[in-house]
């Protein structure tokens, strides 16, 4: 990990993109736009005007007597570098008074040369050490850094599980890779971008993960590197923003027992639901019930037990018991209960004894939204209410989804396959599932059902927003749509399948939505597509040592691909004075540009906003014809506004644009014929005739991104009406988990048959 940050910081194409300062802006769209940034790890360091200012040192301000005690630095909207710490003053004439409240913002320009003459510091009491020898005598950071500038470089960690074989069967292997958390986030999405550590077939997530711990004990402490912008060298400070991985392995990681426990949340302490009161705290707003956990809990819980084992004041198995009870579960600590030898002891991310956790534990594992939505609720759903239609539905519904327009989506679903085959569905499957759900499923199911998919779908779409202009008015409308799909839900037959651990865990998508930023800065879709380049390397190796071959593959790639775009590297010998090799080394990256399709909506930013259907890309394209759509106020189509043709002509040109997938809607006009086996779709037309009206579908992902305001804010759902709702959806769920006795069948012995699973069985709550 050391050499990649090397590589990245002698890298021009990596290095002119990187941000080493968190941006205050306006709108939230990128990890460096975080509060968590800011917040939990600190800049140490800037330079501005020939000074360099450590954070925790006192500086002159530019009004008399007062001092400022930066705490870190932020970049405004504006590029301009800002202060933020305590104000204090002069008191006397070697002793200060320091206020300690960071939320002081001060210009850079403002602050003056160093304070040197400070003996005695009055506080309220809440300062720590450091801070208070940093304010006597300066930081620490500043005699380490010897006159060169430090830069704090957080990275996002991925692990997951990766087949050796190529049909993506068995054979597991253990990796782990990171990202830089500064790059923006369409870099971060390139797999070039993305990072390997390491694999291994022997170890687990956490045993491998030790080799993650030492790197970052020496990139807490700072490493030199060479800054090709710079030109000169910089110390780096290393920390890990984020970690992303599925539930199970966030589980072992952060030592939590699992899904499958009495605890069945990592990040809260909240327990299985028993009652119906249990059942409302489960699903409704967890954060101000129970207690969040952190690293630092665990740890002294671990060695308390360990205390108390090597004292002979309990037993391994009561100390073990104890902790289960608690829903801690640690690799480590297993193993020495086992044997008192046994080292280490603890999880490799609490660090030392002596030491401070590596990562803040559970609330540094934020929820991700393809295990716990796409491949949970949505997939939950979608099988839930096909396997209920009868075998007439299903034909109908194969050929609704045929006829529902699919043109902006990246994955087109079949209508026989989609139905059929639902259970054999992935990521990308769901993702266009939930979609087109609202038009395709509208007329197989019942009206409770349909409000449940609208709620689920648009619910769905605001979770995949990709920008956030207003940050309390999108939290207000999330926790808004949240709970009218809980409401929804349970007004259903099929909410015993929704009752499970990743409904619960979307509620916890609020803290890190508040802290992190959007869902999409968490997605693990692109490291689950660089698990394909892992799986590749272990099939081409000799499997005699595949976790050594792999990571010389990869060492390999990272060489030739900081050559061939232009980065730093030292030379000597014969390279020294070998102009010629070095005139290859050159930048080859391409540019890229906004492509817009012909004949998509796009919605026109400006006033009055106006609704366009692209004829014209650039001047290669003749102008084609077409209609233009104007919105049609008041009328709505399962929650979507409805366009109507209009003969009017507008020319504008759009700086802003957004692809917008349009419905046909037939106003329950429309039949279906028999094609084949099957019923296939026979729509008159979509949008290719006058006087047909179409619909924006707010539940495409690409279409949420500029209409927000065509919708009205989400009502507020009343908490007796949510218990109300509940209390119902607890009988059901009761109901459904008693078991199915079928009668003798064909051939099979009375009782012995294969009998169908309960909704809620242990392997369902599992997933």
């Amino acid at each position: 990990m050391q050499s990649v940050i090397h590589l990245a910081f002698a890298n021009p194409r990596i290095r002119e993109n990187l941000h080493v300062l968190p941006v205050m802006s306006d709108s939230v769209s990128e990890l460096f736009h975080s509060n968590k940034w800011i917040d939990k790890h600190p800049t140490p360091m800037v330079h501005n005007n020939l000074f360099d200012y450590f954070s925790g040192e006192a500086y002159y301000t530019s009004k008399e007597w007062e001092i400022f005690v930066p705490t870190t630095f932020v970049e405004n909207s504006t590029g301009t570098i800002v202060a933020m710490g305590m104000l204090g003053c002069f008191i006397e004439i070697e002793t200060v008074k320091v206020e300690n409240s960071i939320d002081v913002q001060i210009d850079l320009n403002s602050l003056r040369e160093r304070v040197t003459s400070i003996v005695h510091v009055i506080h309220d009491g809440t300062l720590d050490p450091e801070t208070l020898t940093s304010i006597k005598s300066g930081s620490l950071m500043r005699a380490k850094a010897n006159g060169k500038r430090v830069y704090n470089v957080p990275i996002t960690l991925f692990n997951d599980d990766t087949s050796g074989n190529v049909s993506k069967k068995w054979n597991k292997y253990e990796s782990w890779e990171f990202s830089l958390a500064g790059l923006p986030f369409h870099l971060t999405q390139r797999l070039e971008n993305i990072f390997f550590v390491c694999t291994s077939k022997t170890l687990s997530a956490v045993e491998s993960g030790a080799v993650i711990c030492t790197c970052m004990k020496e990139l807490r402490n700072g490493i030199v590197v060479r800054d090709c912008l710079l030109n000169e060298d910089v110390l780096v400070i290393g920390s890990i923003f984020q970690v992303l991985g599925d539930n199970p392995s966030h589980s072992a990681i952060v030592s939590h027992t699992g899904v499958t426990s009495h605890f069945p949340c990592r990040i809260c302490e909240i327990t299985k639901p028993n009652s119906v009161e249990s059942l409302i705290s489960y699903l409704c707003d967890p954060s101000p019930m129970v207690g969040l956990r952190s690293f630092n809990h665990i740890k002294k819980q671990l060695a308390e037990a360990r205390y108390d084992i090597l004292h002979s004041e309990t037993t391994p198995a009561a100390a073990g018991a104890s902790l289960q009870s608690k829903g801690i579960k640690d690799v480590f600590f297993s193993r020495f209960l086992k044997s008192a030898f046994q080292l280490p002891w603890m999880n490799s991310f609490l660090g030392d004894e002596e030491e401070e956790p590596y990562f803040e534990g559970p609330s540094d594992t934020p929820v991700e939204l393809l295990h716990c939505l796409l491949l949970g609720i949505v997939k939950y759903a979608i099988r839930a209410t096909i396997e209920g239609l009868t075998t007439e539905e299903k034909q109908v519904l194969k050929a609704r989804v045929d006829g529902t327009s699919q043109k902006e989506f990246v994955t087109h679903l079949h209508g026989h396959s989609a139905v059929q085959y639902v259970k054999s569905m992935n990521g990308k499957d769901f993702r266009t599932w939930v979609q087109i759900a609202p038009f395709a499923l509208s007329t197989v199911i019942t009206e409770e059902e349909l409000e449940m998919w609208t709620c689920l779908s648009s619910l769905t779409a605001y979770l995949y927003c990709s920008e956030i202009s207003n940050f309390e008015n999108y939290i207000h409308n999330l926790k808004g749509r949240l709970d009218q799909f809980v409401l929804a839900a349970a007004k259903t037959k099929y909410f015993p399948v929704f009752v499970k651990p990743k409904l619960h865990l979307l509620r916890h998508i609020i803290y890190f939505i508040e802290t992190i930023g959007l869902g999409r800065l968490y997605a693990t879709e692109v490291f689950e597509s660089f698990n394909k380049v892992i799986r590749m390397c272990i099939y081409h190796t000799t499997r005699l040592n595949p976790s050594r071959d792999v990571a010389l593959q990869f060492a390999n790639y990272m060489c030739l691909n900081h050559i061939a775009d232009g980065g730093l590297f030292k030379v000597d010998g014969e390279f020294l004075s070998n102009t010629n090799f070095q005139s290859y080394c050159r930048s080859t990256s391409s540019i890229s540009v906004d492509k817009f399709q012909l004949d998509a909506f796009v919605v026109i930013c400006g006033e009055p906003r106006i609704f366009m259907k692209i004829v014209n890309v650039d001047s290669k394209h003749e102008r084609l014809s077409g209609l233009q759509y104007v919105l049609m106020n008041g009328v709505q189509f399962v929650s979507c506004p409805v366009l109507e043709p209009t003969l009017t002509v507008v020319h504008c040109t759009f700086a802003s644009a957004a692809l917008i997938n349009v419905q046909h809607l037939c106003d329950n006009f429309c039949k279906v014929t028999t094609k084949r086996n099957f019923d296939a779709t026979k729509h008159d037309s979509i949008l290719s005739h006058v006087g047909a009206k179409v619909v924006i579908n707010l539940f495409s992902f690409h279409t949420q991104k500029l209409v927000f305001d065509l919708v009205a804010d989400v009502a507020v759902v009343e908490a007796a009406d949510m218990e109300a709702a509940l209390t119902e959806g607890y009988e059901v769920w009761e109901e459904s988990k008693k078991p199915k006795v079928k009668g003798k069948g064909k051939g099979k012995a009375k009782g012995k048959g294969k009998q169908k699973a309960s909704v809620n069985n242990d392997s369902d709550y599992e997933e």
